[in-house]
């Protein structure tokens, strides 16, 4: 019984169970408009990795159906529930992308590190949960890339060297990779520059020198090419493109054979391919945050670049393409294999930590070393400022990095202290660097001053594969009369021994010392914390405390928050949750910290820094027993006009039917849940389904959490808008309560009646159904002199009596497509479903 007693209050993560697995997969489908089949349902594979608990799943992969995609779980309730999915393909485990395989393997890595409690797989975890819940909205990018889908093999490797006499080599995915984004492009006309011979690495095959001005067929190029009879394509355009993505191999220096290995650079790109050498950066992804990484590839994609991923494992380097964004975390990837398995993945997620510079002991994964080229897009022939700033020296942490004193006793207060530091340089930018390193303080006007002498340093740019360079400054020593108080000291770095700038920081922070007239010593942590809670807290129900964290630094903090939790006042050794925080320099951040105690006890809560430090005393809450609540719905209402119906748009389901009508963009469904028993939390669940003349529906399930007293009555409100459900317009709302009961006997008749008025349908009493007209400017086609745009099934048609250029914007004002429409012409471009700016009307796309 004691041994309970001093159990942790966190509502223990586990792993998935396949049905649970199973509903989220539905899930995914169905907000895709997609019906899983039962039969391929029942051929779900279940990936398990060994932890110390034994076997675990790591994730679980649930097919559509034949052509229809596939949706990939996480095996573990404490990761994001979608890995990845796709609409279109059939899953096939016995051919798999091989970068796809990488990406799968390192997230198998992740999981058994997650359930072995390694605290930087925990990191990762709480960081990307800290990015989701910021209020980070991610922007929808269709694919770039569009239908552009090649291979490795024929006829992609045609020109590509014999291995064994009798083998034909693949490309690479590499050189696919790269070679899909020139497509993209359709660029350069011409090789620029001679690419040297070589001879491969391991099969010592000779590869000859290939002459600057090579011209390549982008014309005779096609976005894709069958893998089997009937052939599309002629042997002209077989060679246009094989030619293309042998010059790609050659300028890496692939390794020719049965799975061709090599690295691109920006160099390479620009010296052979002039691309914009300026413009392009290669960023390793372990020294950004969470949410720079994402905000930086989201700006890139919003710009319409794609970008050239790569990531290594035990068996090497792999490339694949990113071209797009869900707005949902994930992003679109294109794996170089044909279209086989390119669909929306959480590649963000896979943190490199812990094959980061500096770590001794890396274990494999594809989260080793994971960088992406930025900025890829034809030379404009000028100089263009960095699209990322990146600090060419780094400190490192993680205990390679110290700072102590020779003695920490003075006499008076103008005697000095030795400081003695051991310091690990990594250089992360694109250029080697040469200049000095010392040790400083900012000083008022923002500007840095050295306090110790200066010592010259020297660290190569990373190496091809992504792994910096480091350099060990042992025992940097110096002497300074510190002042009384906290001083802050920064690792500083200059070109000219002139213009000091600030080092980079991994895995650390600055050093603070404390100094009196008399002693110095290393600052105790500068963040403290508070816990409170908002309602009283109830066994058996979700309970929220607000966590906030002070940070008195003059630097901003980045790191975990640990938060402890027992019914006994005994700080366990284990915390219940580990929350990610970012807290500007003199400021605060709040968040939330949900626990479900099983009975009534007193809770006892301890906060703790990464290094755990105590952020504030031990505080104690009770816990009240909860009573079961009885909830009444009272009211339902949505923003429809009564007594206005449409009889001919409306469907639901294959049915034509007679539905109030919302005279506006949105649909507004409004209830009303009065409570009669005890207090409680819920997550309050809606389906949303809409509906278009085609039988072609659109799911959402939107949650609402709600905390409501005895007799109180909560107010729910769900919008519905056609630009999120493919531009359909016929909308079906439900509450759906599951296990818990909801009394609907005050609503005795719900039905929906089709056009004809003779029929209908018997609704759930918690349903509405309502058309969404729109406002008199949403409308699905223009007419304005001479000029005709149109809304149609994943494209707008426009035509015109004169030359002229048509943008095209999403209701937040970015242009997603621009039209050269010619005079007499008419032509369709190509968007997802949605509204749509044109002409300053909207436009509706399903």
């Amino acid at each position: 019984m004691l041994l309970l007693l001093m159990m942790s209050l966190a509502s223990f993560a586990g792993p998935r169970s396949f049905q649970q697995a199973k509903e989220i997969a539905l899930r995914q489908a169905a907000q895709l408009g997609i019906s899983m089949d039962e039969a391929s349902s029942a051929k779900a594979k279940s990936k398990r990795v060994k932890s110390v608990s034994g076997e675990v799943p790591a994730y679980y992969v649930f097919p559509n159906g034949e052509g229809k995609g596939f949706t990939v779980v996480s095996g573990d309730d404490r990761l994001p529930e979608v890995v990845g999915y796709s609409d279109k393909g059939t899953y096939d485990e016995e051919n798999l992308p091989s970068n796809y395989v990488g990406f799968m393997k390192a997230y198998e890595e992740m999981v058994g590190q997650l359930d072995n409690g390694d605290s930087r797989a925990s990191a990762s975890i709480a960081e990307a949960k800290a990015l989701r819940s910021s209020g980070y909205q991610q922007p929808i990018v269709a694919p770039l890339l569009g239908s552009i889908q090649w291979n490795q093999i024929i006829p992609y490797n045609k020109m590509c060297p014999m291995y064994n006499s009798t083998n034909r080599s693949v490309t690479g995915c590499v050189a696919t990779a790269m070679a899909q984004v020139m497509m993209y492009y359709q660029y350069p006309k011409i090789l620029q520059a001679d690419i040297p011979a070589y001879v491969t690495r391991t099969k010592y095959l000779s590869i000859p020198q290939i002459n600057k001005g090579e011209r390549y067929d982008w014309n005779n190029m096609l976005p894709q090419y069958a893998s089997y009879e009937p052939l599309n394509y002629t042997d002209a355009q077989a060679a246009a493109v094989a030619k293309l993505l042998y010059h790609c191999g050659v300028a890496c220096e692939m390794d020719y054979g049965p799975s061709s290995g090599a690295n691109v650079t920006p160099a390479i790109l620009s010296t052979y391919f002039g691309y914009d050498s300026d413009l392009m950066q290669d960023l390793n992804r372990d020294v950004f945050t969470l949410a720079e990484w994402s905000q930086i590839m989201d700006k890139e994609l919003t710009a319409k670049r794609p970008i050239l991923y790569s990531g290594q494992s035990s068996d090497g380097g792999h490339e694949f393409v990113c071209d797009g964004s869900d707005g949902n975390g994930l992003y679109h990837i294109n794996w170089g294999w044909g279209g086989y398995q390119d669909g929306y993945f959480d590649v963000t997620i896979l943190n490199p930590d812990k094959g980061g510079a500096g770590s001794g002991s890396a274990p494999d994964g594809y989260n080793q070393y994971c960088s992406m080229i930025v900025g890829i897009a034809p030379d404009n022939g000028k100089v263009d400022e960095p699209l990322v700033d990146v600090t060419p020296v780094v400190m490192i942490g993680n205990g390679n990095s110290s700072l102590g004193f020779q003695m920490k006793t003075r006499n008076k207060v103008t005697d000095t202290f030795r400081v003695i530091t051991n310091n690990l340089l990594s250089n992360q930018s694109a250029k080697d660097f040469t200049g000095y390193f010392a040790y400083g303080i900012q000083q008022a006007d923002g500007t840095y001053k050295p306090l110790s002498k200066s010592c010259s340093i020297s660290i190569k740019h990373p190496k091809a594969d992504g792994r910096p360079y480091n350099l060990n400054i042992k025992l940097f020593q110096f002497d300074y009369a510190f002042p009384v108080g906290k001083t802050t000291l920064y690792a500083l770095y200059s070109t000219d021994q002139k213009e000091w700038k600030r080092c980079g920081y991994l895995y650390m922070t600055p050093f603070v010392v404390e100094a009196t007239e008399k002693t110095i010593d290393l600052a105790k942590t500068p963040l403290s914390a508070d816990i409170v809670a908002q309602d009283e807290l109830l066994s058996e129900q979700d309970n929220t405390l607000m966590l906030t964290v002070n940070n008195d630094a003059d630097f901003e903090h980045l790191g975990m928050i640990n938060v402890y939790t027992s019914t006994i006042n005994e700080k366990p050794s284990d915390p219940s949750e580990q929350i990610y925080f970012t807290i500007l320099s003199k400021s605060s951040s709040t968040r939330e910290v949900t626990f479900s105690p099983s009975t009534a006890s007193d809770l006892y809560v301890w906060v703790t820094n990464a290094n755990g430090e105590d952020l504030m005393e031990v505080k104690k809450f009770t816990v009240m027993q909860s009573t079961a609540p009885k909830l009444v719905l009272v009211g339902k209402t949505s923003n429809a006009t009564a007594g206005d119906y449409e009889l001919e748009k409306a469907y639901y389901q294959s049915s034509q039917v007679k539905a109030l009508k919302v005279n506006g963009d949105k649909a507004v469904f409004t209830y009303q849940i009065r409570n009669d028993g005890g207090t409680c939390e819920l997550e309050f669940p809606f389906l949303i389904a809409a509906y278009d003349e085609n039988r072609n529906t659109q799911y959402k399930f939107p949650k609402v959490n709600r905390r409501v007293k005895n007799g109180e009555t909560a107010t729910l409100t769900i919008e519905a808008r056609p630009e999120d459900y493919g531009g359909n317009q016929s909308f079906f709302c439900a509450l759906r309560m599951g296990d818990v009961p909801l009394d609907t006997s005050g609503f005795s008749d719900n039905k929906l009646y089709l056009s004809d008025g003779n029929s209908w349908y018997n609704l759930e009493y918690a349903a509405q159904f309502v058309y969404v007209a729109g406002t008199p400017s949403s409308i699905s086609s223009i007419t304005t002199s001479g000029t005709s745009v149109h809304g149609g099934n994943g494209e707008i048609l426009i035509s015109s009596d004169k030359a002229q250029t048509m943008c095209i914007y999403n209701l937040s004002g970015q242009m997603v497509n621009k039209a050269n429409v010619k005079a007499g012409e008419s032509i369709a471009v190509p968007v997802p479903a949605g509204l749509y700016i044109v002409n300053g009307k909207k436009v509706i796309v399903k």
